[in-house]
């Protein structure tokens, strides 16, 4: 194997890894969604712009360095089921980076180092309270929110 093919395995890696790494991220969101029965009305890998690829309620869009995921949750949803939902996805980070970190084969580890990697990062992330846009906020700004509503209620 030639140095540029070992360049392209760890292209390829880093990159499904990263998007494995957001798919999990988003299902995580989804899990507790679906436990505090609400609905998943679409989930996937981009915000905006247009779709390159559709298949039920999954979509790839334009942006595709992020993810989303469009939910209804119930009126009546309690403060600590809507903090699950926002830690929902960077709890999934968090177990799916430990379980490479713990049972991950050694013989392999450079890709499970990559996904674990990744996971942990976008973890950490995602929990610092802050806005992508005027409209979209990280999970730690919405769990922030969730504090700070239930002070001034």
């Amino acid at each position: 194997m030639t140095l540029l093919d070992n360049d392209l395995l760890n292209l390829i890696n880093l990159v499904i890894s990263f998007f494995m790494s957001i798919i999990i991220h988003e299902l995580g969101h989804a899990f507790f969604v679906k436990i505090f029965r609400g609905k998943v009305n679409g989930l996937g890998i981009g915000m905006f712009g247009e779709t390159f690829f559709e298949f039920k309620r999954f979509y790839i869009k334009k942006d595709f360095y992020r993810g989303s995921i469009m939910w209804e949750l119930p009126v009546n949803i309690k403060d600590y089921q809507l903090i699950l939902v926002y830690f929902g996805g960077p709890l999934f980070n968090l177990i799916i980076g430990l379980v490479c970190w713990i049972f991950g084969n050694p013989e392999y580890q450079y890709y499970y180092d990559v996904i674990m990697n990744i996971s942990f990062v976008m973890a950490f992330i995602n929990l610092l309270p802050f806005y992508h846009s005027s409209s979209m906020k990280s999970d730690g700004r919405g769990i922030l929110d969730v504090f700070k509503e239930r002070k001034t209620a």
